[in-house]
């Protein structure tokens, strides 16, 4: 655990694998390889924070920090509000 840590230059948070061309994320600024740290201020450190910090502020506008590089960044983004798929139900994730 000490190693990944010790490369991204955090000791908690979720590191993006993937991010979604023409998604909220990507157009907030977020790109593999950032390391999320806290969602409007709040720490976090599993996906499933993540998704609930976001599900928690639809429709507004979020900070997301991040670490890139080895250096610490927020970034904005605006939260969609989810519609389910028509004939669909269920859950389903959060474009991030």
């Amino acid at each position: 655990r000490e190693q990944p840590a010790a490369y991204f230059g955090v000791k908690d948070g979720v590191l993006v694998n993937d991010v979604t061309t023409s998604s909220p994320a990507a157009s907030a600024g977020l790109r593999a390889g950032d390391v999320i740290t806290a969602i409007n201020g709040e720490q976090v450190s599993s996906a499933a924070e993540i998704t609930r910090a976001l599900r928690d502020n639809r429709n507004e506008t979020v900070d997301i920090t991040i670490t890139r590089d080895r250096k610490s960044q927020t970034l904005k983004a605006t939260v969609p509000t989810r519609t389910p798929p028509a004939g669909r139900s269920g859950r389903g994730g959060l474009p991030v």
